[in-house]
């Protein structure tokens, strides 16, 4: 890779009487588009998605103002030339032809990544596991390989699942701090599968694909599953031919108390 010298575009600070007593220890680089390293910028692996939408925005926001703020907002590099922080403002530059400021950081400064996305525009799930399968932790590469085959069912509830529980609020934040583990293997298989096996079978009405994935909808079918001495082919038997309004209904508890009413053959008013 190219030596970190960025000769001639090395910004100078300017003067200042009380700044100029004080120690200096980094210094921001100005990288022109004609720069060979303007391109050879590479994504830190574990980093979170390109969000389009965000890129656009910053690119307004650059627009507007000539690209003046970028130079009180370097993006943080490491050694190997990836990006730490800043990936979403390197893309609105490039898009837009403008010089990049980029700062060097130590290497050991990638522990923080988390750290510093977090604080300025929120991770989701599918971003800490990313990042932590990234750094080869397996139980996240399992939830991912998990997550990308059954698509149908959201962050949230695949968590519970890994949690033995219905919700993820007994998380404890676990998931985000890269302690997920790998504690009930056959419960996470044999829940998967009934999900799975309810997808397609309620008939009056169809029970329809932007419901079944509805956090509300999965979560009520979680502690349904967990529920003492529960029978899981009565249940679906009964869920075949049983009016319901799924449909419609828009909290979890609502949604558990119709479930309720089908596992034990109650007739619904309509």
């Amino acid at each position: 890779m190219y030596p970190p010298t960025f000769r001639n575009e090395q910004m100078i600070p300017r003067k200042n009487t009380i700044l100029s007593k004080c120690e200096v220890v980094s210094h921001v680089y100005k990288v022109n588009v004609s720069n060979k390293l303007y391109n050879k910028i590479n994504y830190f692996m574990g980093n979170r998605r390109i969000i389009n939408e965000h890129v656009e925005k910053i690119m307004a926001s650059l627009s507007s103002d000539g690209g003046n703020t970028l130079e009180d907002n370097p993006i943080l590099i490491n050694n190997k030339y990836e990006i730490i922080d800043g990936q979403h403002r390197y893309e609105a530059c490039k898009r837009l032809d403008l010089p990049i400021y980029v700062k060097m950081v130590n290497e050991n400064f990638k522990d923080n990544i988390i750290f510093l996305n977090t604080n300025q525009r929120n991770w989701n799930d599918g971003d800490f596991a990313n990042y932590y399968a990234s750094q080869g932790l397996k139980p996240y590469q399992i939830y991912l390989d998990y997550k990308e085959k059954y698509k149908f069912i959201t962050h949230g509830i695949m968590i519970a699942i890994f949690n033995k529980w219905y919700d993820r609020r007994n998380d404890g934040g676990s998931f985000k701090n890269g302690l997920l583990t790998i504690k009930y293997p056959e419960h996470i298989e044999d829940t998967i599968e009934k999900l799975v096996a309810l997808r397609d079978v309620a008939q009056n009405p169809r029970i329809e694909p932007s419901t079944f994935k509805k956090q509300q909808f999965q979560q009520a079918l979680l502690k349904l599953f967990l529920s003492h001495n529960f029978k899981f082919n009565k249940f679906r038997k009964n869920l075949r031919t049983s009016k319901h309004d799924f449909n419609v209904l828009a909290k979890s508890t609502d949604m558990i108390d119709q479930m309720d009413q089908i596992y034990l053959g109650k007739r619904l008013n309509k």
